[in-house]
């Protein structure tokens, strides 16, 4: 199969995982909103700061080692494997110790069963860190999809029936541990390989040179993505944080269902392609102009329809939380675009740039996110967002480095289809002032108006040359 199928292929179960996950992670979300509080969500956004930390040191980079490498063979999988499992028994055991000062910083005592309990999902996880890099590598993404879709489905319908029985904060605890069972069980039975009692220095050695880096840019990419949780939960409590994550989530949502979904499958497709410097940068700016004409106009609808969604999807409990995603959406437009870069910095073999860049990123966001804390939960989010629009263009700028590539053609291109965006955004901003539908009703009505308008625009725009597609 040919380079370009094996992409469009990767993107279409790619694609399609995405939305069938997300459709699944919708229902789920909705209706486990609906049956617990905002404080039990921030209790485990609490815990999440710190679980999520430490899942970054069970693969060390090694997985994505074995994508990013041009040969590997049994000995490298088998020690990543025994590796990966080393790592997975110290850190739940770590966390059985470290739990009480855990509990201890957020104020919280009850966290600590919670910790306990989520610790365990560290050594369930590292069983199919090398199947589900084999697989990646492979470019099987239709395996991937099933595992993903099937995972999301079976962990949410028992958390959301744990929640109905009144097991509150647990039924969230549950519903990620069995998530992290399911997703071992799919991909062991999908990936033909399975380790052997071998584990040789020289192999880990091999990996460790690509792995290290990617590693410590993992690392301080996630401090810098969850130091404003972290510190709401501590300064501001379970309940702000609880607004603030339920915020964060639909933020994410054009970064998850985009630009990881590409990223996923342009870092093993740039690796294979990665002595074809033009071909890598071609492509790079394909997927910042097609990704920015669709992020941008979603986030900026988003904006719009704020209100309507969190009182329809969430009930009237959530309604703190309009604020903060209207500004998060602003944040979600630049991240959407700025996470593509990691396919170029890891099929180049640059993570050592990227891991640099990320230590002045991970310093300015915590100072920004420590001003934004004295208003409130709607200050970090201005603070992070105001971040996010200032560190962009350096971060753009090192990719279009890298790849030898003109930096203004990138920067061209956002500013058009920003532009373009604007055009729907502000004529929807003024009609929906005089409709007065239910929330549904209005939701569908501006999603049709709002699509007809850019489309027009787009078509209008193409015609005179000031976009292009």
């Amino acid at each position: 199969m040919s380079f370009r199928k094996k992409v469009i292929e990767g993107l279409t179960w790619s694609g399609i995982a995405q939305v069938g996950k997300e459709v699944c992670r919708f229902v789920i979300t909705m209706t486990l909103a609906r049956v617990l509080a905002p404080q039990e969500f921030g209790l485990m956004a609490m815990a999440n700061v710190f679980v999520g930390f430490a899942t970054l040191f069970l693969d060390m980079g090694i997985g994505n080692a074995l994508i990013q490498r041009r040969e590997i063979n049994e000995e490298h999988c088998s020690s990543a494997f025994w590796l990966n499992m080393a790592a997975g028994a110290f850190f739940m055991l770590l966390f059985f110790v470290v739990s009480p000062g855990i509990a201890m910083f957020y104020r919280r005592p009850e966290l600590v069963p919670i910790m306990n309990v989520l610790s365990i999902s560290f050594l369930v996880s590292a069983v199919a860190v090398v199947q589900q890099s084999l697989l990646m590598r492979a470019m099987d993404f239709w395996s991937l999809m099933i595992r993903d879709i099937a995972a999301t489905v079976l962990s949410g319908v028992l958390g959301i029936v744990l929640a109905l029985k009144g097991y509150g904060v647990w039924s969230l605890v549950i519903q990620m541990l069995s998530w992290t069972v399911f997703n071992d069980l799919f991909l062991w039975s999908f990936s033909h390989w399975r380790p052997r009692f071998l584990f040789s220095k020289r192999a880990v050695k091999d990996l460790m040179g690509f792995s290290l880096n990617m590693t410590g840019f993992q690392m301080v990419n996630y401090f810098a993505r969850n130091v404003d949780q972290l510190l709401i939960g501590r300064f501001l409590g379970a309940q702000s944080l609880g607004y603030y994550a339920m915020a964060y989530k639909l933020m994410l949502f054009p970064i998850q269902n985009i630009s990881w979904v590409i990223t996923k499958v342009m870092f093993p497709a740039f690796s294979k392609i990665q002595e074809d410097l033009p071909r890598v940068a071609e492509n790079y700016a394909k997927m910042v102009k097609y990704i920015s004409l669709v992020t941008f106009p979603m986030m900026l609808f988003f904006f719009i329809v704020a209100p309507d969604v969190i009182h329809l999807l969430w009930g009237q409990g959530w309604g703190e939380t309009v604020r903060i995603v209207r500004v998060l959406c602003f944040c979600g437009m630049i991240q959407s675009i700025v996470t593509v870069g990691g396919s170029v910095y890891m099929s180049q073999g640059r993570v050592d740039l990227q891991f640099r860049l990320s230590l002045v990123n991970v310093a300015s966001t915590t100072l920004s996110i420590m001003i934004g804390l004295q208003w409130g939960v709607i200050g970090v989010a201005l603070a992070y967002t105001v971040l996010n629009l200032l560190w962009a263009p350096i971060s753009i700028y090192a990719i279009t480095r890298i790849l030898r590539y003109d930096f203004v053609k990138i920067q061209s291109i956002l500013v058009r289809n920003l532009l373009a965006s604007f055009i729907p955004f502000v004529v929807l901003m003024g009609l929906q002032k005089y409709l007065s539908f239910e929330p549904l009703a209005l939701i569908f009505t501006l999603i049709l108006s709002g699509g007809g308008l850019y489309l027009s625009a787009l078509l209008i725009l193409k015609r005179t040359g000031f976009v292009s597609w």
